[in-house]
């Protein structure tokens, strides 16, 4: 186990060893689960033709507060969660994966699972089995989990409209397939963007690929509505929440400035502690590579070479976030 305890806004990483804890085999689906998926939309559609009913075209954004307060002087309790991106790329890491799930269900603390996005190699076809199969693995997991998209199984495949309706039949309001799942919010114009709050912190997941520049029209028009959503949650939750996470699959670069641009001003204004998370690249990174230093970036290992990461965000520790690399 590594541990991060990282101080804010002071990046100084502390980091342990520890044994990884042991796997065994994969459990069933959880009953309910569909076999049949809903008709594919087009990016930023809502999977079931409408928005969330909290979040009205006129009141796009607005979620529900899940907010718990704690008996630690008034603060809300830590809220723990994991993260893993770029897995399976492989049959073998479909064993790897399943293998991680079963120790998670077994051992961990952790209230949700994010995938980060990536859930095939960006050469291999994208055909429909990839996506059921991936959605199936996930579906094992005890705690609600969210996905959103990589631009190995979108923008990459060779049609991405095709591919973009494999991810929202099988992926889309993935979270449904959990009884416990939190209430989230859908950006009203952008489905597959979502937030909650929870304890004090803003949880946003965002469609943020990297890889080709398909369609630059889609691109003009989806990075301003990401922005736009992180703002959004700022407007709404901003004033009594002490932190924010956001899940997004990309490194930036150049091509997501529509993006970062509005958003680090966003964040950057708002001031509070916020933790970046991506995948991408496959290179372990935890930084603060941009001007405004309450933003701390991580990126993730490739899922095949290290475990889901373990997150922990508490109002009484003096760094907010500390991260456990290979928790179990």
């Amino acid at each position: 186990m590594r541990t991060s305890h990282v101080p804010w806004p002071t990046l100084a990483p502390v980091l342990a060893l520890a044994v990884a804890g042991a796997c065994g085999s994969q459990p069933s689906a959880p009953a309910g689960v569909a076999d049949d998926a809903s008709t594919p939309t087009a990016p930023g559609s809502p999977a079931d033709g409408a928005p969330d009913a909290d979040a009205s075209p006129a009141d796009a954004g607005r979620d529900v507060d899940l907010a718990e307060t704690g008996n630690d002087g008034g603060h809300p309790p830590p809220v723990i969660f994991s993260v893993m991106a770029d897995i399976p790329y492989t049959r073998a890491e479909d064993a790897i994966l399943s293998a991680q799930i079963v120790t998670h269900n077994a051992l961990s603390p952790s209230k949700f699972m994010v995938h980060l996005g990536d859930i095939k190699t960006g050469s291999d076809p994208c055909v429909e089995p990839v996506y059921a199969n991936v959605a199936n693995l996930l579906h094992a997991l005890t705690v609600p989990t969210f996905i959103i998209p990589g631009d190995n199984e979108w923008n990459d495949c060779t049609d991405p409209t095709e591919a973009w309706g494999f991810w929202v039949a099988h992926f889309g309001r993935f979270e449904k397939y959990w009884a416990k799942a939190p209430v989230v919010s859908r950006q009203a114009v952008r489905d597959e963007n979502f937030a909650w709050v929870d304890a004090g912190v803003i949880f946003i997941g965002i469609n943020l690929p990297g890889g080709a520049l398909h369609d630059a029209t889609e691109w003009a028009t989806r990075l301003p509505e990401n922005a736009q959503w992180v703002s959004d949650q700022i407007a709404l939750h901003g004033a009594s929440a002490y932190a924010m996470v956001l899940f997004a699959h990309a490194e930036p670069l150049a091509r997501h400035d529509a993006f970062m641009i509005p958003y680090r001003a966003a964040v950057g204004a708002w001031g509070k502690p916020v933790l970046h998370l991506m995948g991408d690249h496959h290179q372990w990174k935890m930084d603060r590579p941009w001007p405004e230093t309450n933003i701390l970036r991580v990126e993730l290992e490739e899922g095949a070479v290290e475990q889901p990461i373990q997150v922990t965000v508490s109002p009484t520790d003096p760094d907010t976030f500390a991260i456990l690399r290979n928790p179990l």
